[in-house]
C-alpha cells in the first residue's frame, strides 16, 4: 500500500501541477521502514506529516478529559477527595495512551472487592500499571489456564490473518491434544456457543474477539509479546517476551499439517473441487460442514509457517517433517485437496505439478532434498515448461535454487525461463547466482527476455547486472519494445539514464508505443522526455496510432510535455494518425488548454468539424 501511494503522488507531482483532489489519511506507528518509505514524498507541496510526538502534550490533555469523564462511574462508591486523589494519579502518569487508560480502568473495575473501600486507597494508588507493558503483565495472570493461554496467544501471533472463532477452536483444540488423531469427529472441541468466554477467560484483554474474528488487542501486544530485549522489563516481569515467534509458527504450522493429514480429507473427491473447472467450487466444499473449517486457512498457509521455522531443522519434529512431505507427495492422496485450493486462490500459472516442483514453490528445502534423495530429475518440466528451477527462482528462494543446481538443474531450461522468473519478481541474488552458474544474459522466448522483463518492473539493481554480464541493451520484446521504452513507458529517470549509459538506442522502434519518446510522451512523463531529447531523441518522428510525440501527449492532455515538445521543433500540424494531428486529438479528447497552446503555436484545425465541437472547444 505504502508504496503505490508513493508511486501515485510522486507520479502526480513530477509530472504535472497538482490538481488531484483525492487524498488520503495514513495512521501508523512511527517504525523505520515505514518512515523510509514515504520519504520520498517529503519535498511534495500534496505531502503533510504529522508526528504523533509533537502532539504528545495535547493528547496528554484529551485523555486527562476522558479520565474526568470516567472517575465519577469506575470510583462511584469513593469520597470526592478519594476520587480526585485516584483522577492525580492516573494523571501524573508520563506514557499516557488511550490503550493504557483503557487497561487500566479494567484493572480497576475488575476487582472492585480489592479497592471497594476508602482504607484501600493507598494501595490501589500504587497498584496502578505505569504504562502498557505493566498494565499487560497485570492482564494476563488473571488466565483461568495460563498453558493454554501461551498456546493460543502463539497461534494468533504467529496467524497470517485473524482467525474465525471456528478456525481458533480447531487450532486450539489440536495444539493442545496429545497422541495421534485421524479424524475430525475424533477432535475434543469447546462448545462454539460458549468458546468467545473461553478465550477471554484464558487471555482477558490481552485478544480481542471482534465480528467473530480473534486477534490481539494492539500491535503493542504483539511486541511485548516477543520482546527481545528483556532488560527493559521489570524483575518481576513474567509475559514481556517470553513467546518466540518461530516457536508460534511451529505451533500453529504443526496445527495445520496434522488437520490436513485426516484421512476425513485424504478422501475427498477431487471431483468436488474442480466441479468442470470452476475455480471458486472449493469454496462451496468449505462450507459443506463443521469438518471444514479449517480447511481454507491450513491449505493456503501450512507451508508458510513450516518454512519460517524449519530453516533451523532442529526445530522440525519427525512427524511433521514426514507429514510435510506427505503433503507435496502427487502419489499420495493427501495433495488432490488442499493443493488444488492453494492454486485456485493464487491463480498459479503452471499445470501439471511435479511433487518437486510444490516443494521448490514453498521453499521447503528439506521437502525439497527428500525428493532429489528419492532421484527426482531436478530438470523435469511440467506442461508450461516451467522447470522446479524457474519456480523456486520466481518466489526468490536462493536455498532450494542451490540445492537445484548442484543436483544438475539446467540454469538454462526453457529459453533461460529462470532467469527470466528471477528478473521479473526481482530477486536479485538469485539472478547473481543463476548467472555466476552460466546463464544466459540475454535469456528470451521469442516474446521477451531478462532485460525486457527487470526493465518493465524497475529492477534497477537487476538490469545494472544483466548489462553488466553481456545483455543486449537494444534486444526487442513483443509488447514493450525495448528495455528503454518500458523505462521510458514508467517514466523511471534513473533506468533511461542506464540504459542510455549502456548505448541504448534512443530512437529504436517497436512495441506498443513506437519508440521510448513516444512512450514517455503518452504517459505524461516530462522528466523523461527532456532526458530523451537531450540525447538525440528524433522528436518528430512518426508511426502508427498516435502519429508523432506531440500527438501522443496532446490525446492525453499532459500539457507540460505538449509545451516542451513544441519549444523543442516538433511539428504542430504533422498529418496522420488517430486523430489526423495534433490539435484534433486534443479537441476530440476535450483537452481545451492544450487545443489553445497550440493554436497559438500556429496549428490549423480541419474545417470538418461541426458546429457543436467548435462550440464546446470556443472556436
Amino acid at each position: 500500500m505504502i508504496d503505490e501511494l508513493v508511486g501515485f503522488f510522486s507520479r502526480a507531482n513530477a509530472e504535472r501541477p497538482p490538481s488531484i483532489a483525492l487524498k488520503f489519511l495514513v495512521t501508523s506507528r512511527p517504525y523505520d521502514d515505514v518512515e523510509r518509505r514515504f520519504q520520498r514524498l517529503s519535498k511534495a507541496s500534496t505531502y503533510l506529516r504529522f508526528d504523533g510526538d509533537d502532539k504528545s502534550y495535547e493528547i496528554g490533555q484529551e485523555i486527562n478529559l476522558d479520565i474526568d469523564a470516567l472517575i465519577p462511574s469506575i470510583a462511584a462508591d469513593f469520597g470526592d477527595t478519594d476520587r480526585k486523589r485516584i483522577s492525580a494519579r492516573l494523571k501524573s502518569m508520563n506514557n499516557r495512551t488511550y490503550l493504557w487508560l483503557f487497561l487500566t480502568i479494567d484493572v480497576i473495575t475488575r476487582s472492585p472487592s480489592k479497592f471497594g473501600k476508602a482504607s484501600t486507597i493507598d494501595s490501589l494508588l500504587s497498584n496502578l500499571p505505569s504504562d502498557i507493558s505493566n498494565a499487560y503483565e497485570r492482564i494476563l495472570p488473571r488466565s483461568s489456564d495460563e498453558d493454554q493461554a501461551r498456546i493460543l496467544l502463539q497461534i494468533v501471533l504467529a496467524a497470517t490473518r485473524p482467525l474465525g472463532l471456528r478456525e481458533a477452536n480447531i487450532a486450539l483444540t489440536l495444539a493442545n491434544q496429545e497422541g495421534s488423531l485421524t479424524a475430525y469427529n475424533t477432535l475434543d472441541l469447546w462448545p462454539q456457543r460458549s468458546l468467545k468466554s473461553t478465550i477471554k477467560n484464558l487471555c482477558g484483554l490481552f485478544v480481542s474477539v471482534c465480528d467473530r474474528k480473534v486477534s490481539l488487542i494492539h500491535q503493542t501486544a504483539r511486541e511485548f509479546l516477543i520482546d527481545a530485549n528483556i532488560s527493559r522489563a521489570s524483575p518481576s516481569a513474567k509475559w514481556q517476551g517470553s513467546l518466540s515467534l518461530v516457536t508460534a509458527h511451529c505451533t500453529i504450522d504443526r496445527v495445520c499439517v496434522l488437520y490436513l493429514s485426516f484421512d476425513d480429507f485424504a478422501i475427498v473427491s477431487e471431483a468436488g473441487l474442480e466441479s468442470d473447472g470452476n475455480c471458486c467450487a472449493w469454496r462451496e466444499t468449505l462450507h459443506s460442514g463443521a469438518r471444514y473449517d479449517f480447511l481454507g486457512y491450513a491449505s493456503l498457509n501450512w507451508a508458510i509457517h513450516y518454512r519460517l521455522y524449519s530453516s533451523q531443522p532442529s526445530n522440525i519434529a519427525e512427524d511433521i517433517r514426514k507429514a510435510a512431505q506427505d503433503l507435496c507427495n502427487l502419489s499420495l492422496p493427501y495433495q488432490r485437496y488442499w493443493f488444488r485450493i492453494y492454486e485456485n486462490e493464487n491463480s498459479l500459472p503452471f499445470k501439471n505439478w511435479t511433487s518437486l516442483g510444490i516443494a521448490s514453490l514453498f521453499g521447503l528445502p528439506d521437502v525439497v532434498q527428500s525428493f532429489l534423495d528419492d532421484c527426482a530429475d531436478a530438470n523435469t518440466e511440467n506442461e508450461t515448461l516451467s522447470s522446479a528451477l524457474e519456480i523456486a527462482s520466481s518466489k526468490g528462494h536462493l536455498h532450494v535454487a542451490h540445492m537445484l543446481l548442484d543436483k544438475g538443474a539446467d540454469v538454462n531450461v526453457s529459453e533461460g525461463a529462470a532467469l527470466m522468473a528471477a528478473s521479473h519478481s526481482g530477486h536479485d541474488q538469485i539472478v547473481e547466482l543463476l548467472l555466476d552458474e552460466g546463464a544466459d544474459a540475454n535469456s528470451g522466448n521469442g516474446w521477451s527476455n531478462a532485460l525486457g522483463v527487470a526493465s518493465s518492473r524497475g529492477h534497477q539493481k537487476i538490469v545494472q547486472r544483466l548489462l553488466e554480464r553481456g545483455a543486449n541493451v537494444n534486444a526487442r520484446n513483443k509488447f514493450i519494445g525495448s528495455a528503454l521504452h518500458a523505462v521510458s513507458a514508467r517514466g523511471d529517470q534513473n533506468l533511461v539514464r542506464l540504459l542510455l549509459k549502456f548505448g541504448a538506442d534512443v530512437n529504436a522502434k517497436g512495441g506498443s508505443h513506437g519508440n521510448a519518446l513516444h512512450a514517455a510522451a503518452i504517459k505524461g512523463h516530462e522528466t523523461v522526455v527532456q532526458l530523451l531529447l537531450e540525447n538525440k531523441a528524433d522528436i518528430n518522428t512518426q508511426f502508427k496510432g498516435y502519429r508523432s510525440a506531440l500527438q501522443a501527449a496532446s490525446s492525453q492532455g499532459n500539457q507540460t510535455v505538449v509545451e516542451l515538445l513544441v519549444e523543442n521543433g516538433a511539428n504542430v500540424n504533422a498529418q496522420g494518425g488517430f486523430n489526423s494531428s495534433a490539435i484534433q486529438a486534443a479537441i476530440v479528447k476535450g483537452h481545451a488548454k492544450v487545443m489553445h497552446f497550440l493554436l497559438d503555436k500556429g496549428a490549423y484545425v480541419r474545417e470538418t468539424l461541426d458546429e457543436a465541437t467548435k462550440a464546446s472547444m470556443d472556436l
